[in-house]
Order: C-alpha cells, then structure tokens, then sequence
C-alpha cells in the first residue's frame, strides 16, 4: 500500500477523491503541529466531517544540519594537523 493511499483515496459524496499531496503542498512550511492540524481539518472538510474509516498521518521533520563549534574548526586547519589520511 503506498503510505499516502487512505488519504489520497478518500471520497466525498460526490465521490471525488481528497488531492493529499496538494494540500501537502499548500501548508508546506508550516510547523509540524500546524501541518497535521490543516489537514485533518481539510480530510474532515473534504467528507463532510463523514470519516467512514480510521485514518493516521505521520508527518517528519528533517532537522538542520549540526554545524561545528567553532574551537572544532579552528584545532582542524592549524597547520600539521589536518585530517589524517585512512589506512
């Protein structure tokens, strides 16, 4: 089953399915909370309120990249103490 299929198959009345991946975009930048929330308001939207099934969403968040201190950077490019090579 591909991980968006309950949401992206979901009807309404008039048996249009729900666009996920549209409403995705549409909050895109949006905190985590904020994002989860907008489309369970807009699943709930789609059918009426009318849920027939369950329906679960999980959302992630990539974290930014570690950056080093800049002490780290400063021991790393003294000279005679660069990286010392493999094997």
């Amino acid at each position: 089953m591909h991980p968006l299929d309950r949401g992206r198959t979901t009807r309404d009345r008039r048996g249009r399915f729900h666009d996920l991946a549209a409403r995705v975009r549409a909050h895109a930048g949006r905190p985590l909370e904020a994002l989860v929330a907008a489309l369970r308001h807009d699943l709930l939207r789609h059918v009426h309120g009318d849920l027939d099934d369950d329906a679960a969403l999980v959302a992630l968040e990539g974290l930014p990249a570690a950056q080093p201190s800049p002490d780290v950077h400063a021991r790393a490019t003294r000279p005679g103490q660069g990286p010392r090579p493999l094997g």
